[in-house]
């Protein structure tokens, strides 16, 4: 059995190194949850955690946590520039192309970096 996710978006990587190491078993767990799924959906282009919530319809805090494992797992990264009147509220975005998971004797999850623009 084969899961295949693609998003529907041809955005860059941000600041992520391509190769950069996912955390295949916290992606499994990630893709087993509707609102995470929800948030890396939504990802496609940098937001807010504000923006995230209101546009998935669930409660920030929720959010938080969901976004920090997202990033953890290396489907999304922070995108935050930097600007000259202080900091502003972090972004995120996706950086995976597509997430397969495949299941057979073991479970294997491939997520494939976007490509920079």
């Amino acid at each position: 059995m084969s899961h295949t996710f693609q998003p529907q978006s041809d955005g860059g990587n941000g600041d992520r190194q391509l190769g950069e190491c996912f955390d295949p078993e916290l992606v499994i767990e990630l893709l087993d949850d509707d609102e995470a799924v929800a948030l890396f959906q939504t990802a496609t282009e940098p937001m807010t955690i504000q923006q995230l919530t209101e546009k998935c319809d669930i409660p920030q805090s929720t959010a938080y946590r969901k976004v920090d494992k997202l990033t953890e797992a290396g489907l999304l990264i922070e995108t935050t520039a930097k600007r000259p009147d202080g900091d502003p509220p972090a972004q995120y975005q996706q950086c995976a192309e597509a997430v397969t998971v495949t299941v057979g004797e073991d479970i294997d999850a491939v997520c494939a970096d976007l490509l920079p623009e």
